[in-house]
C-alpha cells in the first residue's frame, strides 16, 4: 500500500529496544511517542492517528500518578506492589515498608500481562509498619486505591488505635468498607456494593473532608456518603496488613492532597475510570476523543487466563466490567496478549463434579492444583465392582452444535485414558497423560462431531467433545478405562484421574472460557468494549483501521467481528473487519442506508484462522477500499461512487451489536486514523 507523509498504516507498530519501526506489518504496540522532540523517529508514524490501543499490556505498573480533573498530578505518599512482598517483609514502592510478623507467606500470580504479582495475606496480621507515619493521612483529603481479591470477613489494612484512625475491611456480607474515625465524630463508613468472593477488583476510595466520600469499583460509581467535618485521622498505631480470611493484594496506593483539592465528586469517576482502563489494558496510547471505554463492559464476573511461553496457563476470576486481557502462545511459539470478547453464555451444566451423578465412583478431594487455585480437582475413584464407572449429567440443552468440555489431570500416572460421550455422537477416548485424542466420536450420523485436547501445563489438559445435539434430552458422561482399554472393570485402590470445570457451550466453534457464573441457568453477559467515535475517528473521507488478532485454527459457525464501527449499533450504517463463518477468511464491508459501499474477502492464500497472529488493515476513501492481511492486500472500487460518507459514531471491539457474533480469539491492538 502506498504511504504518504502521514504514514498511517503503521497502526500496529512496535516499540521495542527504545526505538520504533515504520514497518506497517509488524504486530505489537503502537509507537507511543507523539512529541517529535522526544523521539523524531516516532513523530511521522503517529501523525494523523486518532485512536491507538495496545491491549497486550495490563498491570499495576500502568496507572502511575493520580491525575485529577484539575490537571494536578498527585504522586502516591505510600504505595505497595504485590511483587514487593516476601517472607521477611513487604518493600514499598513509595513510603514506608512493612515487616513480616512471622507468617510464612510471599506473593502469587495476578491477572495481568506484565510482571504484577500479589501479596498473600494470611488469616492473622501478616505485615506491620515500622512506624506510625506509614499510611498516615492526618486531616488531608485523600484517595486510597486497592487491587485485590478477597473473601468475606477480611481485614485488608488496619491503622486504628481504639477509636481513632482508619481501616479497610471486607465485611461478612462481602462489602468492601473504609472506616474513618477521628475519635470525636461518629464513625464514617464508605462502602462498596457486595463483591464476588475471590474475584479480582480495582477499588478507588475518595475522601473529601466535609464534602463527600465514595468508592468506585471496576469503573462503576459507588454510593456517595455525605462527610462531616472530620478532624485528623491520626493514630499512634502502626498500620498492619491482613487478618480474618486470607486476601491477595496486587497494589495499595495512598494519594494525599490538601483539603478541597480532590475536585468535585462529579469528576471522580472519570479519573478513576481512566486508571481502571490503564490497569486492565484498555487505555488508548493515543485518543483524539474520549479515552475511556464506554461503561457496562460485562455485567458479571468472568474468568480470564494467562499463558507464558513454556509455562502453565493460569485462570483468574475477575469482577463485573473488568475487561479481559488474556495471553496465549500462538502456533509459532510467540506469546500474544490481547482483549477477549465472548457472547452471552448460560451455565447449562454444573461445573462441580460432585453435582453430577456418580455411578460406581466416589469422588475424593485433593490431588493436583487447578489453574485457579481456589477451584479444586475431584479425583474419580472406581469401586471394586466389575461395572462401568461413570460420571454423568442429563439435560436438554438445545438442538444445536454443542461443546462438552472438562479439565483433567492424571496426577502423575504413567498412563491413563478417559472416555467421554454425549447424545448419540458416540464415544471419544482421551489419553490424559500423553495429551492426545485416541479415538474421536465415530457414531453413525455424528456429522460434525470431533474431539480435542489442549495442554494447560503441570499435567492438566482441557478436553472438548463437539457434537450436534438433537431436540431431546442428552446424557453427558465421563467413564474411566482400565489399563487394557476396557470401560467395565473392577477398581482397586485410589484413583488417579481428577476432573473439574465441567461445562457445556451451545452455538460456539470452540469451548468458551471457563464460566465465572455458578448456579444452573445463570447467564454470564457478553463482553462489550466500546469507544465513542467522536474525535477517535477521522472526519475526512480517507480512513484506515488496523487490528492485530490471534484466532484459533478452523472456521467459525457465524461471521465474527474483529472491529465494527457503526451508527448507534445499527446494521444499516457500519464498517466492519470480520472473520467469515463459512470460510474462515477475513472480510471487509462498508454499508449505509443507501446500500453497500463495498464488500469483499481476503484471498484464501492470506489466512487469519491458523492459530498465528496477524495484522488486518481495512482502509477506504471516496473511490477505493483496501483489505490487507500482513503483506498481502486486495482492493475493490467503491460500489456507490459519489455517495455521502457512512455515518459512524461508535467503535466496537471484538463484537458487533447487529451484524456479527463475538470474536473467538484475541484482539491484540487497534489503531484508527486518516490514510
Amino acid at each position: 500500500m502506498k504511504r504518504n507523509g502521514l504514514a498511517l498504516l503503521v497502526l500496529a507498530q512496535v516499540w521495542a529496544g527504545g526505538s520504533c519501526t515504520n514497518n506497517p506489518y509488524v504486530i505489537g504496540e503502537v509507537c507511543p511517542i507523539v512529541d517529535a522532540s522526544a523521539d523524531p523517529r516516532c513523530a511521522t508514524s503517529n501523525a494523523g492517528t486518532t485512536l491507538a490501543v495496545d491491549f497486550g499490556t495490563s498491570g499495576t505498573s500502568q496507572p502511575g500518578a493520580l491525575v485529577l480533573a484539575s490537571g494536578e498530578v498527585v504522586e502516591p505518599t505510600w504505595r505497595l506492589f504485590g511483587q514487593g512482598a516476601s517472607a521477611t517483609g513487604w518493600t514499598a514502592d513509595r513510603g514506608g515498608s512493612l515487616t513480616s510478623t512471622g507468617v510464612a507467606v510471599a506473593n502469587d500470580a495476578a491477572p495481568f500481562s506484565d510482571a504484577t504479582r500479589a501479596a498473600v495475606l494470611a488469616a492473622t496480621p501478616t505485615y506491620v509498619a515500622g512506624d506510625a507515619t506509614t499510611g498516615a493521612v492526618g486531616a488531608d483529603d485523600f484517595a486510597l486505591e486497592v487491587v485485590l481479591r478477597a473473601a468475606a470477613g477480611t481485614t485488608v489494612l488496619d491503622k486504628r488505635a481504639g477509636a481513632t484512625g482508619w481501616a479497610l475491611r471486607e465485611t461478612t456480607a462481602g462489602v468492601l468498607t473504609l472506616e474513618l474515625d477521628d475519635g470525636a465524630s461518629p464513625v464514617v463508613t464508605v462502602s462498596s456494593e457486595a463483591l464476588t468472593t475471590n474475584a479480582w477488583y480495582h477499588c478507588l476510595f475518595w475522601v473529601s473532608h466535609g464534602v463527600s466520600a465514595r468508592v468506585d469499583c471496576d469503573g462503576s460509581a459507588g454510593t456517595p456518603v455525605t462527610m462531616p467535618a472530620l478532624g485528623a485521622l491520626d493514630s499512634a498505631t502502626k498500620i498492619a496488613a491482613g487478618g480474618g480470611t486470607p486476601v491477595e493484594i496486587a497494589e495499595v496506593a495512598l494519594f494525599s492532597v490538601k483539603a478541597g483539592h480532590l475536585g468535585d465528586p462529579s469528576t471522580w469517576l472519570g479519573v478513576g475510570g481512566r486508571r481502571f482502563a490503564k490497569l486492565t489494558g484498555t487505555d488508548p496510547k493515543i485518543a483524539g476523543g474520549s479515552a475511556t471505554p464506554a461503561p457496562g463492559i460485562r455485567g458479571s464476573e468472568a474468568y480470564l487466563d494467562l499463558q507464558s511461553v513454556g509455562g502453565s496457563r493460569a485462570l483468574f476470576l475477575v469482577g463485573a466490567d473488568w475487561p479481559r486481557v488474556a495471553c496465549r502462545v500462538d502456533a509459532k511459539g510467540a506469546r500474544v496478549c490481547g482483549y477477549l470478547s465472548e457472547p452471552a453464555r448460560t451455565r447449562l451444566a454444573p461445573a462441580d463434579p460432585r453435582a453430577w451423578v456418580a455411578n460406581e465412583l466416589t469422588l475424593a478431594e485433593g490431588g493436583p492444583a487447578f489453574p485457579d487455585p481456589l477451584v479444586r480437582f475431584e479425583t474419580l475413584v472406581p469401586s471394586a465392582t466389575n461395572a462401568a464407572h461413570t460420571l454423568s449429567f442429563t439435560g436438554m440443552l438445545g438442538a444445536a452444535r454443542q461443546i462438552f468440555s472438562f479439565f483433567v489431570n492424571a496426577s502423575g500416572a504413567a498412563s491413563a485414558r478417559l472416555e467421554a460421550s454425549a447424545g448419540g455422537a458416540g464415544t471419544a477416548v482421551f489419553d490424559v497423560v500423553a495429551g492426545t485424542v485416541v479415538t474421536p466420536p465415530t457414531a453413525v450420523g455424528a456429522a460434525g462431531s470431533s474431539a480435542t485436547i489442549e495442554a494447560w501445563g503441570g499435567g492438566t489438559f482441557r478436553c472438548s467433545y463437539v457434537f450436534t445435539a438433537a431436540a431431546a434430552p442428552a446424557t453427558y458422561a465421563l467413564r474411566l478405562v482400565d489399563a487394557t482399554g476396557n470401560d467395565t472393570f473392577a477398581g482397586a485402590g485410589a484413583g488417579t484421574i481428577a476432573v473439574a470445570g465441567l461445562q457445556v457451550d451451545v452455538g460456539l466453534a470452540y469451548a468458551g472460557s471457563l464460566l465465572g457464573v455458578s448456579p444452573l441457568g445463570k447467564v454470564q453477559p457478553s463482553d462489550r468494549l466500546t469507544f465513542l467515535a467522536e474525535g477517535n475517528l477521522p472526519t475526512g473521507a480517507s480512513t484506515s483501521v488496523s487490528v492485530s488478532v490471534l484466532l484459533p485454527t478452523g472456521v467459525r459457525l457465524t461471521d465474527q467481528a474483529m472491529v465494527n464501527i457503526n451508527n448507534g449499533g445499527t446494521f444499516e450504517d457500519q464498517v466492519q473487519l470480520f472473520v467469515r463463518g463459512d470460510t474462515g477468511r477475513a472480510g471487509f464491508w462498508g454499508l449505509s442506508t443507501m446500500g453497500t459501499h463495498w464488500t469483499f474477502d481476503a484471498p484464501a492464500t492470506s489466512p487469519v484462522t491458523d492459530g498465528a497472529r496477524h495484522t488486518v488493515v481495512g482502509s477506504w476513501n471516496a473511490s477505493l477500499a483496501r483489505l490487507a492481511i500482513d503483506t498481502t492486500s486486495t482492493t475493490q472500487a467503491q460500489m456507490m461512487a459519489g455517495a455521502p460518507p457512512i455515518p459512524l459514531d461508535q467503535i466496537d471491539v471484538g463484537f458487533s451489536e447487529a451484524s456479527s457474533g463475538a470474536l473467538e480469539g484475541l484482539v491484540g491492538s487497534l489503531a484508527i486514523g486518516a490514510m
